[in-house]
């Protein structure tokens, strides 16, 4: 493109606003393809026993503006159950007998996702 000295600046303007917008889509696309596949690693991983709880695994975008989003991976029928099956728990009388251990599913799939994510937004803006 061509352009007059007069206007530089105002083109400079313009031409960063548009590759403001296409890095911040780049990088919502990112955000939305690892919810899904951190969502899909969840209903792998997590503890079967009748399978409801694996199965109840969703992902929403929370907020999204023109330069933010946010999604959230969530359990959404069996909420209760994330942090005991995750961090183990005592017995319903406080003590060790019947207990259940740590079956981490969780953190896990979070650490992989978000250093997953972040390789995917790196690899689009070189582009």
């Amino acid at each position: 493109m061509r352009c007059k000295i007069n206007n530089l600046k105002d083109f400079i303007e313009k031409e960063l606003k548009e590759y403001s917008q296409e890095v911040a889509e780049d990088v919502k696309d990112c955000v939305r393809e690892s919810a899904i596949e951190c969502r899909n690693e969840l209903r792998l991983t997590s503890p079967k026993r009748t399978g409801e709880y694996a199965e109840s695994w969703i992902d929403e975008v929370v907020e999204n503006d023109r330069f933010f989003i946010n999604a959230v991976i969530r359990n959404e029928k069996h909420y209760q159950l994330t942090h005991l099956l995750e961090k183990g728990h005592a017995g319903v009388d406080g003590t060790s007998v019947g207990s259940a251990p740590a079956m981490p599913h969780i953190a896990p799939a979070e650490k992989r996702i978000n250093k997953s994510a972040i390789e995917k937004v790196k690899s689009r803006l070189r582009k």
